[in-house]
């Protein structure tokens, strides 16, 4: 519980009922927790909040579907969990990371002429500069 006072399952029918700004609460409640979750799945600051965002966004939309109001936590947690682990699948993460790692094979090649694989040179490529 937060500085309000009021649980989770009270705000949620408090939500439900129409005051939609005091979802507010809830995601100052539990902001932290999710952001620590998708840091642990090594993802940068700027995909953490986008994950939360996304979650919180399912969450509010979902809100009258929950059959225990007072398990909101468990709720969240799960849904971010799910969101982390299919950034973490979805072939638009690994399609980045291949950018990433071909980017700076790139950028080695021209400032060195080598080509490096695992950080070993293998070749020197001085056509390559040309």
């Amino acid at each position: 519980m937060a500085k309000t006072g009021l649980t989770d399952a009270h705000l949620i029918k408090i939500i439900i009922n129409g005051e939609s700004e005091k979802f507010e609460i809830l995601i100052r409640r539990y902001s932290t927790e999710l952001y620590k979750i998708a840091r642990a799945f090594n993802l940068n600051h700027i995909e953490a909040e986008a994950l939360m965002e996304k979650t919180f966004v399912n969450a509010y939309k979902n809100l009258n579907h929950l059959q225990e109001k007072k398990r909101l936590k468990s709720f969240l947690i799960s849904m971010m969990l799910h969101e982390c682990t299919s950034k973490n699948k979805s072939p638009h993460s690994l399609k980045a990371l291949m950018l990433t790692v071909l980017s700076a094979e790139v950028v080695s090649k021209a400032l060195t002429g080598y080509l490096l694989i695992r950080g070993i040179n293998l070749a020197f490529c001085p056509d390559f500069l040309l």
